[in-house]
This record gives C-alpha cells, sequence and structure tokens, in this order.
C-alpha cells in the first residue's frame, strides 16, 4: 500500500508529477482465465501455464477464496504464521473441484494479481485518474495535494484549495495557536471495482491534520459514477464540475463548523457513546474518541466532531495505515455537522 503525505518543500506540481509518473510505469493488464488454470505455490504465488508466475494480493486472495466458499479470515491467519504449504493444499484442493466453466477477469498491476473485475468494468484507472485532474487542476490555482492513500482496492486523493481558509479561534493544543480550516476535495477510484469513482467535498483543520467530509443534502450533485459503461472522454467535465461543487459545499461545511462551537455537550462521553452506537462504530475505536476527546476538551459539538475526526486520523497513522476507518469516522462526523 501506498500512504503518502505532501512535502512541505515540494509543490503540487512535482508531487502531483511524481505520483503520476509512477503511475505511468506500471505494467497493467487484464487476463481472462479459467480458474482451474491456476495453483497456488509453496510460496504463495499463482502460477498459470499461459502466464507464469503471477503475485496475488491480499484483495486479490479474498476474492478468490469466495469463488471457492473458503474461509478468507482462516487462509489470511495460516499465512501470517507462515503456514504457506497449508495455505496453498488448501487453496490447490477447491481449485481442482472448481468447474471449469468458471472463467474469471483478473486485474494484472506488475506482475499482481489485485482483484477480480466484473466483465462489463469499464476501465478507469489510476493513471487515467491522475490524467484527468492534470488537465483540470490548472482551473484551480494554489491547489495542494495533501496526501495520497493506495492499496490493491481503492486510491484515495485529497487536494486542499489554499486560497480558501476560515480561523475558527484559539485552539487548546499546543499553545494559543490559530485553528484555522482549509477546504478541499477527496477523490476515490478503485481499479477493481471495489468502490465507486467519485469527488467528495472536504473541511481540513490544520492544527491537527483532522479531515471531514462534507456531506451535500442534493446528492444529486455530487460526481459518482460505477465503472460500467462510462465514457473516459467525458470523466474530465464530470471531475472539474465535482470539484467546483466541493469548493462551494465544503465551505458550507465550515460555516456548520462554526455553528457547532455554539452547540453545548453536558456529557460528551455519553454523547460519544450514543453516536457509536447508532452509526456502528468499534468499541476500541469509541474509546479512542473518548481520549482523542481529552486532547482539547472542548463541550460542545466542533469539539465532539474533531474527536471523532482525530480518531480517522490516527487510525491511519498506525501500523494498519487504516483509511477505510479514517474516512468513515470523517463521514461521521460530516453527517453530525449536517444535522445543525
Amino acid at each position: 500500500m501506498e500512504n503518502e503525505n505532501q512535502s512541505e518543500n515540494q509543490s503540487m506540481g512535482d508531487r502531483f508529477n511524481q505520483i503520476l509518473k509512477k503511475l505511468e510505469e506500471e505494467e497493467r493488464k487484464d487476463i481472462v482465465i479459467p480458474l482451474t488454470d491456476l495453483r497456488m505455490e509453496e510460496n504463495g504465488n499463482l502460477f498459470s501455464n499461459e502466464y507464469g508466475t503471477l503475485k496475488v494480493g491480499v484483495e486479490a486472495l479474498g476474492n478468490l477464496s469466495k469463488e471457492f466458499g473458503m474461509n478468507r479470515q482462516h487462509l489470511m491467519l495460516l499465512m501470517r504464521e507462515g503456514l504457506n504449504q497449508n495455505v496453498a493444499n488448501q487453496f490447490n484442493h477447491f481449485l481442482t473441484k472448481s468447474d471449469r466453466n468458471n472463467v474469471k477477469k483478473l486485474r494484472v498491476v506488475d506482475g499482481k494479481i489485485k482483484g477480480i473485475v466484473s466483465k462489463k468494468y469499464s476501465e478507469f484507472n489510476d493513471y487515467d485518474l491522475f490524467q484527468v485532474l492534470g488537465g483540470v487542476k490548472d482551473d484551480f490555482t494554489n491547489t495542494k495535494l495533501e496526501s495520497f492513500y493506495r492499496d490493491d482496492k481503492r486510491s484515495h486523493a485529497r487536494f486542499l484549495f489554499n486560497d480558501f481558509e476560515e480561523n475558527m479561534g484559539m485552539s487548546k493544543e499546543g499553545g494559543l495557536e490559530k485553528d484555522i480550516v482549509k477546504v478541499g476535495f477527496d477523490v476515490f477510484n478503485s481499479e477493481i471495482g471495489y468502490s465507486t469513482l467519485k469527488v467528495i467535498p472536504i473541511t481540513f483543520r490544520l492544527i491537527c491534520e483532522n479531515g471531514m467530509m462534507g456531506w451535500v443534502q442534493d446528492k444529486e450533485k455530487i460526481f459518482k459514477t460505477r465503472h460500467l459503461g462510462f465514457e473516459k472522454n467525458d470523466m474530465e467535465r464530470k471531475i472539474r464540475e465535482g470539484i467546483k461543487i466541493s469548493l462551494e459545499e465544503s465551505q458550507k461545511t465550515v460555516k456548520q463548523m462554526k455553528k457547532s462551537k455554539e452547540i453545548i455537550i453536558d456529557n460528551p462521553f455519553e454523547y460519544i457513546e450514543k453516536i457509536s452506537k447508532s452509526e456502528g462504530i468499534a468499541k476500541k475505536h469509541m474509546e479512542g474518541i473518548k481520549e482523542a476527546f481529552k486532547v482539547e476538551n472542548q463541550n460542545n459539538l466542533y469539539g465532539v466532531t474533531n474527536s471523532i475526526t482525530r480518531m480517522g486520523r490516527d487510525l491511519e497513522r498506525g501500523s494498519k495505515h487504516d483509511n477505510e476507518s479514517r474516512i468513515k469516522l470523517e463521514g461521521i462526523a460530516g453527517k453530525l455537522l449536517q444535522a445543525i
């Protein structure tokens, strides 16, 4: 996986072009193959007489396990314990029992299977996306590529508009510092169809690098599309429109953030527990949100939402680089603001 933040010494163009060049150099191909033609080797790679040795990503292993009704969690546990021979034996046993007519389209990047894709999948890979973004970024001057995350399932790029910021007052973190919030947008894509291609408005709190998803009342205004039946040539226009809308909507979220300071929460921990239950937040993450709240300890909705996004930030910075949980928590925080 990749999880990279913008360096203070790099311009938007430098960082953007580095990622674009890296994506351009990737060797991509889709192979259509009966699954019975595959065999797993002791080192965990798959072998095909036609295509040779293919590495297999975690998501692809999960896709294939599901195809055969195998227990993915059990297989992953065996692999973590170094019992690759056991994994290969089980995998090959189920492969031999597979229907010869079970033909799948596999997405392969640099010799590694990233996942199974639908035969109806409209290809729009991350290189295509960055080419499009390169064509529209000049419309939005002084834009910063804040971060870029990528794993086998999806990619997530975060951009900030440096010309738009709001001072939320004095922060209680790190002394008396200005609490600056910027606006921007997130772009999500999946080369295996795991999620839709979409542009989402966000706000970004500089002092603690917390992001927050902007919830838009009119969902039709947000650009998102499944990887089915779209034309690549139309993507630049749609993404440009999505970015413009994100700029407008994220500024509305900043206003909601200001209002949230006026909404007093008498018992923040009780409120966090209530929200965690209703939104399906894991207990360990809920406890983490409570700890995050103590950092600034603001007994208002602003303090609570920032504790949620702070926890999300820490999850992505942790050893598991849990970007997916971060995005979920940032979305929940944005949803709370939308209710104001």
